[in-house]
This record gives C-alpha cells, structure tokens and sequence, in this order.
C-alpha cells in the first residue's frame, strides 16, 4: 500500500483529524477560512452567519448551524443531518497550526438494505462500518486542505480526485482489517 502524504488520523472511529502547518500569519489563514469569498477558492462556495447560532450552506446541499465562532481560533459547523466539522488555528513559531476535525453521525451509512460494504462503490465503502469515514470523503478532504495550502502559497494545485479516492479505498480497508 502506498503512503499517503499529509494523511490524516482517527482519534476515534468516527472523527479524523487533517493537521497541518502553514508559512502563513494566523490572521490571513483566519481570513482564508472564514470569509466565504475566499472559501469558495479552496473549499467550496458557502455562505455562513459568522456567530454562534448562525447558519451556514455550502454548495451542495450541506447546511447547518455554527455552534462554535472563535474569531482568529476557530468555528464549528454542526450539521442539519448530524455531525461536526471544526476548523481551527493557532500561532505556531512563525506561521499557523491548522486542524481540521470531521465527526459523522454514528449510524450514517452508505450501504443499501441487503448489501455490503464491498457492494459499493469504492469512494463510497465503509469498510469500518456505519458512522466511519468513506473514502471520497477523505479525499475530498484531503484536497480542500491541499487547495488551502496551495491558496495561501499563492500558486494552483492540481488535485486528481480519482486517484485520491483510490488510495483511500486502500487505505480504509487496510486501516479497518487492522
């Protein structure tokens, strides 16, 4: 199994952690993060109330309530359908910490009534069972992180989503046999 660079970790079965560190100010990652008109370059177009109890919608049709809005540290996105995702940052020697954290609803799955996990597609397998990250997820993931990154160097970053899915198919089956 090939190594995946900038892989994530799972602190648990239904939360994964995409950590990294940019050569960047907090205060212009916080912008990036947080102002939808620079979202919609490395995320996806969204539209946010940037306070606690505000909503949030992204492309899609992911949408949901902002229970966490730390300016400069962090913001929450809960989910109408369940589940976290949590952005945050803090100061680190001259440039930024970024933490990424998505948690899915324990009972999400993907897997059609008298199917298996093998049935499906591989960018939508849960080989570790309801509530556990697919692998077109984490690729997505993987390449809204990437595209951050590349967005805050100022320089494009080609993303090849399918082979992404691909190497996560791998690695989720390889991560849940173990």
């Amino acid at each position: 199994m090939t190594p995946i660079p900038d892989a994530p970790t799972f602190p648990d079965r239904h939360t994964v952690l995409f950590e990294r560190t940019f050569e960047a100010p907090v205060e212009r990652v916080w912008h990036m993060l947080s102002e939808p008109e620079e979202m919609a370059r490395w995320f996806m177009p969204t539209t946010l109330e940037p306070r606690v109890g505000g909503r949030f919608s992204c492309e899609g049709g992911w949408d949901g309530t902002i229970s966490t809005w730390e300016p400069g540290r962090c913001f929450q996105f809960d989910a109408d359908e369940g589940g976290i995702t949590r952005f945050a940052i803090e100061p680190d020697g001259t440039g930024t910490r970024f933490t990424l954290t998505d948690r899915l609803p324990p009972d999400i799955s993907l897997t059609t009534e008298g199917a298996t996990w093998q049935d499906m597609p591989v960018g939508a397998r849960q080989p570790g069972g309801p509530g556990t990250h697919w692998p077109g997820v984490l690729a997505g993931w993987h390449g809204f992180v990437d595209a951050l990154a590349c967005h805050l160097e100022g320089r494009d970053c080609p993303f090849d989503y399918p082979a992404m899915v691909e190497q996560y198919g791998a690695w989720v089956e390889h991560r849940w046999k173990s």
